[in-house]
């Protein structure tokens, strides 16, 4: 399984299309991967947002990124940990390329280029 991790800081706004556009590229692979939105403590509707669009919500009080990066890691049930910002738009292939790589045993981590239209 593969845990997609989102810190998010008063993120309301944006989590609607990202949550959208994880889903639209996990496809119809959605069962073998988790969505986790780590709520740094956000005075917005961040945390109602992230669990009435099926994520499940952990919380973060910390304001350090690296914390609230690792709180969604120890929540993690995946054996790959993919951490994407609250305001991404991931595209389709995505989760297929990081699948891919993981694949191999020397590969343990990494990151994904991005393209810009």
């Amino acid at each position: 399984m593969i845990s997609i991790i989102i810190p998010a800081y008063n993120e309301a706004k944006y989590l609607p299309a990202t949550l959208a556009a994880v889903r639209r590229a996990l496809g119809a692979n959605e069962e073998s991967f988790e969505i986790i939105v780590v709520d740094n403590d956000s005075t917005d509707d961040t945390c109602g947002v992230a669990f009435r669009l099926g994520a499940r919500v952990v919380g973060e009080r910390e304001r350090n990124i690296a914390a609230v990066r690792n709180t969604g890691g120890d929540a993690a049930g995946g054996e790959v940990l993919v951490f994407i910002d609250a305001d991404t738009i991931v595209r389709p292939g995505l989760f297929e390329r990081i699948e891919d790589a993981m694949e191999d045993a020397g590969c343990l981590g990494g990151s994904v280029d991005v393209e810009y239209d």
